[in-house]
């Protein structure tokens, strides 16, 4: 475990220059400050939320189970209809020859 921290530690290693860092908070109370030195009035903005592709998290995950839901029932419905149509009373008894012993 100690191997992989460290494989991961040098692998995301690199050269840092602070002179590149933004920071966004420091540039808006610096703009806001400005303004009212200028005696113009203060914009009040809703804090900005980056908005997530498709909804917000709880939504997607409810999107996925119900997803894995109908996936596992289309499955077993399948599974039932091919041991129906062969005449079988049994599902699957092995699994390594496709889900039927036999075939």
């Amino acid at each position: 475990m100690l191997k992989l921290a460290e494989h991961i530690v040098e692998s995301k290693a690199a050269e840092f220059d602070p002179s590149e860092l933004v920071d966004h908070y420091e540039v808006a109370v610096v703009e806001m400050l400005k303004q009212k030195q200028a005696g113009r009035p203060i914009r009040k903005e809703a804090a900005r939320t980056p908005a997530l592709k498709g909804g917000n998290v709880i939504d997607l995950l409810r999107r996925s189970i119900e997803m894995e839901t109908r996936s596992q029932r289309r499955k077993h419905r399948l599974k039932l209809k091919l041991v129906q149509s062969r005449g079988r009373d049994e599902g699957p008894t092995d699994s390594r020859a496709g889900g039927f012993a036999g075939r």
